[in-house]
């Protein structure tokens, strides 16, 4: 018999109630570990799918699952509010790779922004979990182009701070690793950023990653970096490890095309319309 996407996400969820025995812990219960666990591994297997409004329709089952009374009311308000924010951060980026200017960018991250923002004013004066800070600096920084200028700089401390903050409590937590990697490839090094500060995350990253999606996601953003140094082969390898590690994702695909045409998942950021015409003029 087979199940819906739905219907497995259920399952999945419903394993996870009866495998863990929830108990205090000094930040996160058990339950709540299990399913940051779970939600990585979906992360993870979106890019199997063969088109972004697939992706989009599997984050939106998710997030209806997630927020139904049955689960949410065994997470915690930061787990809750972390799962959240991954799942609105997932889908902001595939509505963006299907259409940099979709209608629906703005209010879906401005809208997340603001829950963060009321959550963090409501408890600040408390410390917070990795995950939590972590997710709302990826929040923020999604935010960023639909604030005013003055807002945005000031934003820009901020989410430094949250993925400061982050590891602080795990200077070996990959996805915050990951993230502030890729802070400090575009600040510049005068305000602590710096292209060599990047590539020596990423590569701790990869080093201490322990899970699929973690050596997953630190190889293929290091291959971009390395790529940046021009150092062609090292990062074709790394690519093949992470295709080696989850097989046919779009990511893995689509670096190697932009690649191909001399370009790097950073360079595509800061120039997506002309990477984008020459991908078309080129054919890859």
């Amino acid at each position: 018999m087979h199940l819906t996407f739905s219907k497995q996400i259920a399952a999945v969820i419903v394993c996870f109630f009866s495998a863990c025995v929830l108990f205090a812990e000094p930040e996160l219960s058990d339950f709540d570990l299990k399913m940051m666990d779970g939600i990585s591994e979906f992360r993870l297997s979106l890019g199997l799918s063969s088109t972004c409004a697939e992706a989009v329709s599997k984050i939106d089952e998710y997030h209806a699952i997630v927020n139904d009374a049955d689960v949410s009311s065994r997470l915690s308000d930061e787990i809750l509010l972390s799962i959240n924010n991954i799942l609105v951060w997932e889908k902001y980026n595939y509505l963006y790779e299907e259409d940099i200017a979709h209608p629906d960018l703005e209010p879906l991250i401005k809208g997340q922004y603001e829950v963060v923002k009321k959550f963090f004013k409501e408890h600040k004066k408390e410390k917070h979990s990795k995950w939590l800070y972590t997710t709302s600096g990826d929040i923020l920084s999604c935010c960023m182009q639909f604030l005013p200028l003055t807002t945005a700089m000031h934003e820009g401390l901020t989410i430094k701070k949250y993925y400061d903050d982050g590891l602080e409590q795990d200077p070996d937590f990959v996805f915050c690793l990951i993230n502030i990697a890729q802070w400090y490839f575009y600040a510049p090094v005068i305000n602590g950023g710096g292209h060599g500060k990047a590539v020596a995350t990423l590569e701790h990253a990869v080093n201490v990653s322990k899970s699929v999606p973690e050596l997953f996601y630190s190889k293929v953003m290091l291959s971009q970096a390395l790529f940046e140094d021009k150092q062609y082969d090292a990062c074709a390898a790394l690519l093949s490890e992470a295709d080696g590690l989850y097989p046919g994702t779009r990511c893995v695909a689509f670096y190697r095309r932009i690649n191909k045409i001399g370009h790097s998942y950073f360079d595509y950021t800061l120039n997506r319309k002309k990477v984008d015409k020459k991908l078309a003029k080129e054919g890859v």
